[in-house]
């Protein structure tokens, strides 16, 4: 391969999440691990993070989700992509929060809780500037409608 490379060190890797540990203190941290972790390696990161349950995982696909419960780590998974309705009962099941970024997204969750009475965890992704996925600033209104 040619190009730049990158090596995680085990031992800075874990120096590094403890003194962001101490500074954010008892709450969670997301690490973005989607595409591989970005080339470092599924399988290599999950080794490093599996004992410390409050460090969430972003992954953009379900399989990538799974790959990480099929890897044994138990940590929280959020799934970046659009909802697929195909899906939604596998993030019931394997305990993956999912993202809602789009008006049509309340009327797959409503659908899909009316027929298993169940709904998976989520996020509420907004616009932040990127224009990709999320919710616009004018949609507020309707976003709070739907959860209350």
């Amino acid at each position: 391969m040619y190009g730049p490379k990158a090596y995680i060190n085990k031992a800075y890797f874990n120096k590094n999440l403890l003194n962001i540990r101490k500074y954010i203190g008892n709450r969670n941290l997301m690490l973005v691990v989607k595409a591989n972790a970005y080339g470092h390696g599924a399988l290599e990161i999950s080794s490093l993070i599996k004992d410390k349950s409050w460090l969430v995982l972003c992954v953009f696909t379900v399989d990538e989700a799974l790959q990480f419960r099929k890897y044994g780590i138990k940590n929280k998974i959020l799934i970046f992509s659009r909802i697929e309705k195909e899906w939604l009962s596998i993030a019931v099941k394997k305990d993956f929060s999912i993202n809602i970024s789009n008006l049509n997204d309340f009327s797959i969750i409503s659908e899909f809780y009316s027929k298993t009475n169940s709904c998976p965890s989520f996020h509420l992704k907004f616009d932040t500037g990127m224009t990709r996925l999320g919710f616009e600033k004018k949609d507020l209104k309707k976003v709070l409608e739907f959860l209350f």
